[in-house]
């Protein structure tokens, strides 16, 4: 799981090698700009094929320097 830090004020962008937030390329998410009510978050599983997903193919980006996520990881 991916999430946007409370205090961000641009978007965070999640996708795979070669990420392009100004043409999306690779792209395979955006998260908001967090609010009061809702702080966006991503989240990706491949309940059939356990340890499919590797954190190191996910790249992450932000229209902000100092915006940031928070990565939850599971492996099993």
């Amino acid at each position: 799981m991916i999430q946007a830090l409370p205090a961000n004020t641009g978007k965070i962008y999640v996708g795979l090698v070669g990420l392009n937030k100004g043409t999306l390329a690779q792209c395979i998410a955006i998260l908001a700009v967090p609010t009061v009510n809702t702080i966006p978050a991503y989240s990706a599983t491949l309940s059939y094929a356990p340890g499919g997903l590797n954190v190191v193919d996910f790249y992450i980006d932000s229209d902000q320097a100092n915006d940031g996520v928070l990565v939850a990881f599971v492996a099993g």
